[in-house]
Formats: C-alpha cells, structure tokens, sequence
C-alpha cells in the first residue's frame, strides 16, 4: 500500500525543485534584479537551490547584501549554498528577520511562499507585508516580490475564484498608503501552475 502522506511530501519536494527551471520563476527572477535597489539590501525567500540569489549575482548584486532567511529543511542546501555564493543564510523565519532589520535598509524584498495568503503556523504573508510596511524597511525605489499558493476546491463556498489575490492587494495598498509610500505593480509577473506573483515598484512619498 502506498504511503499517501509520505507521496504527498516527495510531491511537494519535487514540485519546488522543478519550479526552479519554470520559465515564468526564471523571468521573475530577472526582473527583480532589473528593477531593485542594489545599494541597499536585497531580502529573498529562496529555496534548496537558491535560484534567485544566482540570479541576482548574475546580475552584478553584491553577494554581502543577499540574505536569505529560512530555517526549514532547505536550510542545510542552504549554508552549502552559502559556502559557494558568498550570501547571508539565516536560520530565520522571514517575520523574525524583519523585527532585526533598519528602516530604508532594503532594495529588494522577494516573499516567494510556499503556502496560500492565509499562511499556516510558522508563516504569516499578510503580518509580514504590513511589518514590511509599518517599520518601514523599504527604501525609496525598491521592489517587492510576493508569491502566494492559489487552491480553489470544489467544497469551497461563494461565487468567485481566486478571491485572494484581491486580498494581497487590498493588503498591501492599505499598508502602504497607511505608512506613506506609493506602489506601482509591474507587469512582469502573473499566473501559473498554482501560484500567483505580483511585483511591485515602491516609492517613498516626499
């Protein structure tokens, strides 16, 4: 008999490996390289393979200014990684980092999640993107990056799909607005497979 919770998890293994050679992952990471601060620092959600922070020094980022929190499993190809890159891994949960860092210290901030908007016990996207926000660690000019699962069920109740993007940006206009900055989303992301992406220019008003 075939262990359904064990398949579950090589799925899901499999699943984040293979994102990393996804044409639509690949041209996410380039833009976001194209269009972050590279003087400040650049805060990435990345995986076992750290493909957005190659991307990034690809793109002439300074490897020191690359960090990368993440205390999951992915951590130990990580710290490989780490060796290798020249970048910052810490052993962190991204709403942990942000409480460490300083205001208008960061060009570039990928939240590439693996869960839905709603997050589950050690991952909040809303709470991080209004701390985000309130301590306002974003410099003027920098990017924003958020990934989120989309999971639509046939038990799920209401007339629309996909209600969650709607409430990414909700959130992040509201958090913006709130604490005086300005975004502008880009056209550089969107759908596919089960994920969706919005990037987004922020700029400090005057």
């Amino acid at each position: 008999m075939v262990n359904k919770k064990k398949a579950s998890k090589t799925k899901a293994k499999s699943m984040a490996f293979s994102r990393t050679k996804d044409p639509q992952k690949t041209a996410i990471n380039k833009a976001l390289a194209r269009y972050g601060r590279r003087d400040k620092l650049a805060i990435v959600l990345d995986g076992a393979t750290a493909e957005t922070s190659k991307t990034l020094i690809k793109a002439g980022w300074r490897k020191t200014k690359i960090f990368v929190p993440n205390p999951t499993k992915d951590y130990t190809h990580l710290i490989k990684k780490q060796k290798k890159l020249g970048i910052n891994v810490e052993k962190l949960w991204l709403n942990e980092f942000l409480d460490s860092s300083n205001p208008n210290s960061i060009g570039l901030a990928y939240m590439d999640y693996m869960c839905t908007l709603h997050g589950n016990d050690n991952v909040s996207p809303m709470d991080d993107i209004q701390k985000l926000f309130n301590q306002k660690l974003l410099a003027d000019g920098a990017i924003v990056g958020i990934t989120i699962c989309i999971r639509t069920t046939h038990k799920k109740k209401g007339i629309f799909t996909h209600e969650d993007m709607i409430k990414l940006l909700s959130c992040v206009t509201s958090a913006s607005i709130s604490n005086g900055y300005t975004t502008k989303i880009l056209d550089n992301a969107g759908f596919y497979r089960s994920m969706w992406t919005v990037l987004l220019k922020v700029y400090q008003n005057v």
